[in-house]
């Protein structure tokens, strides 16, 4: 039971982290500024990291419940 329940709770921080990304994306064809936009890509870049710590750590959970 602990397994789904850290499984869940993983998968809905990647799926928040998603729509991050999407707003990130959407304020970024908004905005003219360079410099606005430069800032959002790295905030991209920190979502897309934070996205595959997260998937390692699914991966991780996974071959410790087989």
């Amino acid at each position: 039971m602990a397994y789904y329940r850290k499984l869940s709770n993983i998968i809905a921080q990647i799926h928040e982290i998603g729509i991050l990304c999407n707003q990130t994306v959407k304020a970024i064809n908004s905005y003219h500024s360079v410099k606005a936009a430069q800032v959002m890509l790295q905030r991209l870049e920190q979502y897309s990291q934070q996205i595959i710590i997260l998937e390692q750590q699914a991966i991780e959970l996974t071959w410790e419940g087989a």
